[in-house]
């Protein structure tokens, strides 16, 4: 079970019942998950941050935002912007972040 998750950590009960061959019960998977220490999160960061060259375009960012003028800033807030077809939650160790990566709104 625990090859699974790690191979893929956001699968929904159902798609495990799939892969054990439908022999086992959704509550069965989900008291075993929560046993090994899983719990049900997730983080999503952008796929289009593992490219290099919006990693160094990130470092540059950094970088020269000590030298912005700080009162001709303005902050959008994009908190409930969403990604299309996402799944927004994943399985991890408890205490530990679940990452996952969503394209950019493709």
């Amino acid at each position: 079970m625990r090859e699974l998750i790690e191979e893929n950590n956001d699968r929904m009960l159902k798609e495990y019942v799939d892969l054990l061959g439908n022999v086992v019960q959704k509550s069965v998977i989900s008291e075993e998950i929560i046993k090994m220490g899983y719990s049900y999160k997730k983080i999503l960061k952008a796929a289009e941050q593992n490219r290099l060259d919006v990693l160094r375009a990130r470092i540059n960012w950094l970088f020269r935002q000590d030298f912005l003028p700080t009162n001709k800033i303005v902050c959008l807030d994009e908190s409930s912007a969403k990604t299309n077809m996402t799944r927004r939650y994943g399985r991890s160790i408890t205490n530990q972040r679940c990452y996952g990566h969503a394209p950019d709104g493709k």
